[in-house]
């Protein structure tokens, strides 16, 4: 029996002047755990191709929590309730969205390049309904653990590796791991049967379970899957993600992500009443 249910191939999605890989969702939500939403973004540009805050990309978020981590470049964060964080290559940025936020993200290049992922976790009814946070952590305050014969690492980005526990707040049991792998290294994973799991190529190539994973290529593991074994084939950046199965109803819509049509309709309405607040930029 193959390990992936199904493997896709990330679209190209257009974020203001730029493009990114959208990953998932596709032509509908495919929920891995709490996961619901992710961008890969690989772009090349100069500092001065970068917009300046202004306002015009500023954008709410309602009923999730969004995460964004780095893998070369700066991104600064703004929001409506005054939180404001900068972090660089190897950081993460996550905002709880809770009962509704404004925010703001911008970036600066390093040697002309940006590259990253952004995830929306789903929260649960009692998280939809709390007070917006945020929090950032950069590379060296991520755990990161030794792995394989030839200097493969994984980072713990949310959750838990055997003694090693990220400080992203999470609702539940879910878990991101980006994985560095060496070229020939060979490690084997172990994974709760009972969880959704995903697994996102960023670059490299690679073997799991003996299934072959391409560059911006999202595998969705079978249900039951105690231990993958995963070969790199060459240099690669890999992320599993996933984790106990989201119960609740999931109803979508732009930048909201609730459980019933009603609260959809309250989410929008908010907004436009000015219920999220509006950012100070004058705090740049």
């Amino acid at each position: 029996m193959k390990l992936f249910k199904s493997i896709i191939s990330s679209v190209s999605h257009p974020m203001g002047p730029f493009s990114v890989n959208r990953v998932m969702p596709q032509q509908e939500i495919t929920p891995v755990g709490a996961f619901v939403f992710l961008d890969h973004f690989d772009i090349s540009a100069t500092p001065e191709q970068i917009p300046k805050p202004d306002g015009k990309l500023a954008h709410p978020h309602r009923g999730i929590a969004t995460l964004t981590y780095l893998l070369k470049g700066e991104v600064t964060h703004l929001d409506s309730y005054g939180h404001k964080g900068t972090v660089d290559s190897g950081g993460v940025q996550w905002m709880k969205a809770g009962n509704g936020i404004v925010h703001d993200e911008w970036a600066k290049p390093i040697n002309n390049k940006l590259i990253g992922l952004q995830f929306w976790l789903n929260l649960n009814a009692k998280g939809k309904s709390e007070s917006p946070a945020y929090k950032a952590l950069s590379n060296e305050q991520l755990p990161v653990v030794n792995i394989g014969k030839l200097g493969s690492t994984l980072k713990v980005i949310i959750g838990k590796y055997k003694n090693y526990r990220s400080d992203i707040p999470v609702e539940s049991r879910q878990l991101l791991f980006h994985l560095s792998l060496k070229s020939g290294d060979e490690i084997q994973l172990p994974l709760n049967k009972s969880d959704q799991y995903a697994t996102f190529l960023a670059s490299g190539s690679i073997e799991v379970t003996g299934e072959e994973l391409q560059p911006s290529q999202q595998g969705f593991l079978r249900n039951g899957i105690k231990k993958i074994s995963i070969l790199a084939k060459e240099n690669s950046e890999l992320f599993i993600f996933g984790g106990e199965k989201y119960e609740e109803p999931i109803v979508s819509g732009g930048p909201f992500v609730m459980n019933s049509e009603q609260e959809m309709a309250t989410a929008y309405k908010e907004y436009q009443l000015g219920k999220y607040r509006t950012i100070d930029y004058s705090i740049i």
